[in-house]
C-alpha cells in the first residue's frame, strides 16, 4: 500500500509513503532517500538509465567503430507464486544505437506544425540537435540552451515563423541570428529582436 499526500487534501507538502518508496533508494542527484517517505515526484530518478558506448574493432590497422547504448534499471516485476509478493526486476542490456533518429524526427515533424500555447517544438539542449535541420518548416520553435546559444548557418534553410531562444549570447550572435532568419519572429531571452 502507498499513499500520495497532496497539499490540497492533507495540507502537507506533496509526499509519497509506503512500500513503493523502497523502489527508489536514491534520488535524481544520486543522494540516498530515507526509504520512509519521498517529497514530491520531481526528485524520482528514471527507471531506466541509458549511457552511450563505443565498440571499437581493430583489424589490420583499421578501426571500425560501432555506437552502442547501455540500458540499465528496473525492467519489470516478478510475482511470487506462493504469497503473491512483488519483487522488482533489475537488469541491463546493450543495443546498437539508433542513429537515424526516426522516432525523434517523426515527433518533431508533428510538433513543428503546432501553434498556440503549449504547441510547437520546445526543447532544452546542450547543443543544437542536427535532426531539426531535416525539417523544412516550423511554426513555433523554442530552444533553451544549457549554456551558450549556438545556431548553425543551415538553419536559414528552414522556414520558421516564431523562434524563441534562451541561453548566453553576444550582441554579434544576436545580429547573426537576425541575418540568418530575417523573416522570422525572434525572441532571445524573452526580448523580441
Amino acid at each position: 500500500m502507498f499513499k500520495y499526500h497532496s497539499q490540497e487534501k492533507y495540507g502537507a507538502p506533496n509526499m509519497i509513503d509506503g512500500w513503493i518508496v523502497k523502489f527508489f533508494p536514491y534520488d535524481k542527484k544520486g543522494q540516498r532517500n530515507n526509504l520512509k517517505q519521498l517529497e514530491g515526484t520531481d526528485s524520482l530518478p528514471d527507471e531506466i538509465v541509458k549511457v552511450d558506448l563505443k565498440y571499437q574493432e581493430v583489424y589490420n590497422n583499421t578501426v571500425t567503430e560501432t555506437p552502442l547504448e547501455l540500458w540499465a534499471g528496473f525492467v519489470g516485476l516478478e510475482q511470487n507464486k506462493r504469497n503473491f509478493a512483488l519483487r522488482p526486476q533489475i537488469s541491463w542490456m546493450i543495443r546498437k544505437k539508433d542513429l537515424t533518429n526516426n522516432k525523434v524526427k517523426n515527433k518533431l515533424m508533428a510538433d513543428a506544425q503546432g501553434t498556440g500555447f503549449g504547441r510547437g517544438i520546445s526543447i532544452r539542449v546542450k547543443e543544437f540537435p542536427s535532426v531539426l535541420l531535416e525539417l523544412t518548416e516550423i511554426k513555433k520553435l523554442e530552444i533553451r540552451f544549457i549554456n551558450q546559444i549556438d545556431i548553425p548557418d543551415e538553419i536559414s534553410k528552414i522556414k520558421i515563423e516564431h523562434l524563441e531562444l534562451f541561453g548566453k549570447i553576444s550582441k554579434e550572435g544576436i545580429e547573426r541570428i537576425k541575418r540568418l532568419l530575417p523573416d522570422s519572429d525572434i525572441k532571445i531571452n524573452g526580448s523580441r529582436i
